[in-house]
């Protein structure tokens, strides 16, 4: 098989196989404060959806028009207008694509208006039933977004024997012949944006991103290129906002002048073709963006994605450059890669998660690109699904499959290197009874899936989703060049000893299990790990945790070894550590790449000894790159040396939580960078000031005390400067706040005082220092604030 190669200007661009199927997810949120050029269509759509109909209780409304011309976000526009929300008792958002499965529909129908999930085995007819009863006499608004055949007709079944006010289905798609029947509806046929509001959008596009939206402005010089690019972009605002990047890349008029000749406009096989648009972009990409950007066309119709699974993917594949004496490490330059991807529309955030999708045109593009390289197998999608021919498997580098793994697997190769599988809607019920013992025969049979040796042989990707198989066979072993694995959607307990010897894994999930391998320290090269089944917090996107527990596998040394580990490290149960010497096996002074550390005790540290986490927290000295550190729980007395010693001198961020023994804090105003300071849940605490030195706390701008009673000692005197760049001070439920220099906090911008007595007679006379104030923010019982 050819390897990718990236389009160049002398390179036609072969885009004419492109299936016409719709491969992204929409929510009902869109980040746009405004439609450009739509204001016409959505009050007449309001108008519409808010109209009686004098026949039936079902109303469909379809919103018509090409790929890219706005039909979801004006869709998403009207449903979040408030006068809709007041209007219609309920009001859900469902995405289609070209995939209509009926029982998924049906039950993401009913979690909506139950706001409560419901397992997949739910019977259909239950659901059905349950939606009508909920729907009893209300007013139901039902988007059904990027609709590829009439097979969504089956809802209005049910929805029309309905005892309803009224229900109105808003339909997006580019066909009409989707409507079937309801053909001959009124509706709304979006066109291209007209000329001059068109080139106002595209001016915004290119030059907004410098300047205030509303006064984005074309120099005289690129106007009239400008202009003539416009008409090649027939109207759509996903080609505005695409070209539109790509030549604030670069104003020189030159360049705009190339991008208005290149023959890459010649290959518009439709009037209304905009592809050559994105073409354009994809062009302009480096070759190894090009190619991760075609790698992740292996994503499906609804699937979402995370920032981190995509990009762990990259690096598992090489797809990641590594240059020699950068401090950017792979995963910073992936993350540059996806947001330039972002930046350009390719990718598209999803408002209610911290995922994203792909928008449809995009992904046929990045179709078109990975040629035999990605294919994607969906059971779901076919009533009658057949086993994958095995030259299709041969050829495929990379597979998604949803549906029985024995059908979909049947030939064996070495060039597969990454497998994603799912499991299906129909045969969910029947895996628990039947896989441990067809996984068994498949594997002594040497005939199929996942452990099949000869077929993934060269296996770098390997993800389950969906299967409740317990147990995996003691093989893992001949996976030698698996870097991903994630297995934390399944039912497995236990994992063999043969999983640490995957040297190369940078990227691991598991489910929660009993016991994890003794040996699972000797996995050295692992950037990432997560032992559970919750991964898709934003704030948690590259937030590793490790529980402590007494149990073999889950001892805090099993990280002795693993001194690849980057971003967040979270150690939870920290009561669960005896003395200092166990601590001091994690070797967290190794582990150069962590930049934020959480240390946990639970429940407040009451199942620990003071002088025993004392010995825990000493042993657990960070390495002195550390930028972050939270503990949580502590309730040993003294500070650990590695923090009186201010070896840690690139600390940014410090928040202590609960720490309730510790009385004296160390000298952190002698951090030269700490930028954050906070302290919960803590009592009779002092802060010592050194009022013989220069300047303390030289650069901390947020400073946070809740539920804390504080003194602050040595500051109100002497020639030394404290908080000389303060900006935010947070002052909640504080019984005692004592010390504070407020005469040195000039630069003081935000104060927030609540249900805090502390303040004693300082407050309201503090106020008088602080010139710099914008906000301020007194709530419940404070200080000795006299009554309005």
């Amino acid at each position: 098989m050819a390897p990718l190669v990236p389009m160049r200007s002398d390179q036609p661009t072969n885009y004419d196989n492109l299936e016409s199927r719709d491969e992204r997810v929409t929510t009902s949120t869109t980040s746009q404060k405004k439609i450009h050029g739509r204001d016409s269509e959505r009050k007449q759509l309001i108008e519409m959806l808010k109209m009686s109909r004098a026949e039936g209780n079902v109303c469909v409304l379809p919103i018509l028009g090409m790929g890219g011309i706005g039909k979801t976000a004006l869709a998403q526009s009207v449903f979040n207008d408030k006068e809709i929300e007041n209007h219609f008792h309920y009001r859900t958002w469902i995405h289609i694509s070209d995939n209509f499965n009926r029982p998924r529909i049906t039950r993401e129908i009913l979690e909506s208006l139950k706001d409560h999930q419901f397992p997949r085995s739910t019977n259909l007819d239950n659901m059905e039933r349950k939606i009508q009863q909920t729907l009893k006499g209300k007013r139901f608004l039902l988007v059904l977004d990027d609709v590829w055949s009439h097979g969504w007709m089956v809802l209005l079944n049910h929805l029309e024997s309905a005892d309803v006010e009224c229900v109105k289905i808003v339909v997006t798609a580019r066909d009409s012949k989707v409507l079937g029947r309801q053909g001959n509806l009124n509706g709304l046929t979006l066109q291209g944006l007209k000329d001059d509001e068109y080139w106002s959008f595209f001016v915004k596009c290119v030059f907004g991103q410098d300047r205030d939206l509303d006064h984005a402005i074309c120099p005289p010089m690129l106007e009239s290129i400008g202009k003539q690019i416009t008409k090649k972009l027939k109207g759509s605002p996903l080609a505005a906002k695409t070209v539109g990047r790509l030549l604030w890349n670069d104003k020189r008029e030159e360049q705009w002048a190339y991008v208005l000749n290149n023959h890459l406009w010649e290959l518009g096989t439709e009037e209304d073709d905009i592809m050559p648009a994105l073409a354009l972009s994809y062009n302009h990409l480096s070759e190894d963006l090009q190619r991760c950007f075609a790698f992740c066309s292996l994503f499906p119709t609804d699937h979402k994605f995370t920032v981190q699974d995509v990009v762990y993917m990259w690096i598992a594949h090489g797809y990641i450059p590594q240059v020699q004496g950068s401090s950017k490490t792979a995963e910073d330059i992936g993350r540059e890669y996806f947001d330039e991807l972002l930046s350009i529309y390719f990718f598209q955030p999803c408002q209610d998660s911290p995922c994203f999708k792909f928008h449809s045109l995009a992904h046929d593009l990045a179709r078109s690109v990975s040629k035999d390289e990605n294919f994607t197998y969906d059971a779901d999608a076919d009533a009658d699904p057949k086993p994958v021919e095995v030259e299709v498997i041969k050829r495929v580098r990379h597979l998604w499959a949803r549906g029985d793994p024995f059908l979909s697997i049947e030939g064996k190769t070495t060039s597969l290197r990454t497998h994603v599988a799912h499991g299906t809607e129909a045969e969910l019920h029947i895996w628990k009874r039947r896989e441990l013992q067809l996984l068994k025969n498949y594997c002594s049979a040497g005939s199929g899936w996942i452990w099949e040796l000869e077929i993934f042989r060269r296996i770098r990707v390997l993800v389950l989703y969906n299967y409740a198989v317990e147990e995996f066979p003691d093989l893992l072993d001949n996976f030698k060049h698996l870097r991903y694995l994630d297995l934390c959607r399944t039912s497995i307990k236990s994992a063999p000893e043969s999983l640490c010897v995957l040297y190369h894994l940078n990227m691991l999930r598991l489910p929660d299990m009993y016991v994890l391998p003794d040996l699972f320290h000797r996995l050295v090269n692992l950037r990432f790990f997560r032992v559970n089944t919750e991964s898709t917090d934003a704030a948690s996107a590259y937030e590793i945790e490790f529980p402590v527990k007494r149990d073999n596998g889950y001892k805090i040394a099993q990280l002795r070894n693993m001194n690849e580990l980057r971003g967040t490290l979270v150690i939870r149960t920290l009561e669960n550590i005896d003395n200092r010497e166990d601590a001091r096996n994690a070797n967290l002074h190794h582990k150069r790449h962590i930049e934020c550390l959480h240390l946990v005790w639970s429940n407040a540290g009451e199942d620990c000894e003071p002088n025993v986490a004392e010995e825990v927290l000493e042993g657990l000295r960070p390495h002195s790159q550390l930028k972050k550190l939270h503990i949580n729980g502590y309730i040993g007395v003294t500070s650990p040396s590695w923090l009186l010693a201010l070896e840690l001198k690139n600390l940014r961020e410090i928040e202590l939580h609960g720490c309730k023994n510790w009385a004296t804090l160390p000298p952190f105003g002698k951090l030269p960078y700490l930028n954050i300071l906070s302290l919960h849940d803590m009592k009779d605490v002092t802060i010592e000031g050194d009022h013989e030195a220069v300047t303390e706390f030289p650069f901390l701008e947020k400073l946070e005390l809740e539920g804390v009673s504080v003194t602050f000692n040595g500051m109100q005197t002497g020639s030394c400067i404290f908080f000389p760049c303060l900006i935010h001070l947070r002052i909640v439920s504080c019984d005692r706040v004592r010390g504070l220099p407020w005469p040195m906090l000039s630069k003081l911008q935000k104060l927030q005082i609540q249900d805090s007595m502390g303040l004693g007679d300082q407050f309201p006379g503090c106020l008088i220092h602080l010139t710099s104030l914008v906000s301020l923010n007194i709530v419940g019982q404070t200080c000795n604030v006299p009554p309005p």
